[in-house]
């Protein structure tokens, strides 16, 4: 899957790629997820089988929707003809009408058939034609494009299904207080070992070193941020991987970054994306819809927050 910057930062702990004692009650493990990483944080009670668990499940998960593989279901999918209805598995259809849905509710500024336009500015595998969400039909556990070239793209939501995904299968094994991050999205489960509530530090994407812009307490909701500079650039010529379908070029640079507060990561992942890519018309429709969102401007004014956002920022 497309490889993204750190988008936040959890605290000042340092990425672990091996379990070890961050300090005398928090325990942390870590490893590579999708061109990016993983980092859980709880207590030192946490077992070792976790990280079987996590990279488990990421590898069924980049197996099945990564465009990067050719024998993956999305690829296989991407390659067939219009009008061919292909079998695909369940996760794949999961994912796939919730991106429509999404599509749906941002007025297609979330569109997951934008992965040609991707290519075509130097990011991503997908060749074909950008057609559209309304070329791409589901009917249970089956696919269908009804128009040529027409290919999907899931790297905009499918770390945030992966996340929902972990959360669930980390609380089945008897977790209760921890707090997941996967390639800068973050689901905040329970409690921090010294009692407090989990603290996310949100990266400022205009520094020229990492640092910290906001810190907040996410709560129950899941956190998920998208910026320009993840894979494009943020000074001298904007070429970014995120896409305005309105214009079918790389989106307005109006926010170097939006971070999205939803109840899943699949939704605040998709509605991070929309945001960014709306440009300046993202406040404003976050403010229209009560959508829990922070902008940081481009402009490196003063961020701007929507919906519920501001209830949970600490700094």
């Amino acid at each position: 899957m497309i490889s993204s910057r750190r988008d936040v930062i959890l605290g000042t702990l340092a990425l672990a790629c091996a379990p070890r004692v961050a300090t005398a009650e928090v325990t942390e493990f870590g490893g590579m997820a999708f061109g990016s990483t993983w980092r859980l944080v709880s207590g030192p009670s946490a077992s070792a089988q976790v990280r079987s668990t996590i990279t488990t499940r990421i590898a069924r998960i980049d197996a099945v929707m990564s465009p990067y593989r050719p024998n993956s279901a999305l690829s296989q999918f991407n390659r067939s003809e219009a009008g061919q209805w292909i079998q695909i598995p369940p996760d794949l259809a999961e994912v796939a009408q919730t991106a429509m849905l999404m599509a749906d509710d941002t007025g297609w500024a979330f569109d997951p058939t934008t992965g040609p336009l991707v290519h075509r500015f130097g990011f991503g595998p997908i060749t074909g034609q950008a057609t559209g969400p309304d070329t791409i039909s589901i009917r249970g556990d089956t696919m269908a494009k009804t128009a040529l070239g027409a290919t999907l793209d899931l790297c905009g939501i499918a770390k945030g299904f992966a996340l929902d995904q972990l959360t669930e299968d980390l609380i089945a094994q008897g977790a209760t207080d921890f707090l997941l991050e996967l390639g800068g999205e973050v689901r905040a489960i329970g409690s921090h070992p010294s009692g407090r509530p989990w603290h996310v530090a949100i990266e400022d994407p205009l520094s020229p070193v990492v640092a910290a812009r906001h810190v907040v307490a996410p709560g129950h909701f899941a956190l998920a941020t998208s910026g320009h500079a993840a894979n494009g650039l943020l000074r001298g010529p904007i070429i970014s991987h995120v896409i305005d379908p309105r214009t079918a070029r790389p989106a307005e640079r109006f926010a170097a970054s939006v971070s999205v507060l939803a109840e899943t990561g699949i939704e605040a992942d998709a509605i991070a994306t929309a945001l960014l890519a709306m440009g300046p018309d993202g406040p404003r429709f976050a403010e229209a819809n009560n959508l829990s969102a922070l902008f940081i401007p481009a402009s490196g004014g003063a961020s701007i927050l929507t919906g519920g956002f501001q209830d949970v920022t600490l700094v």
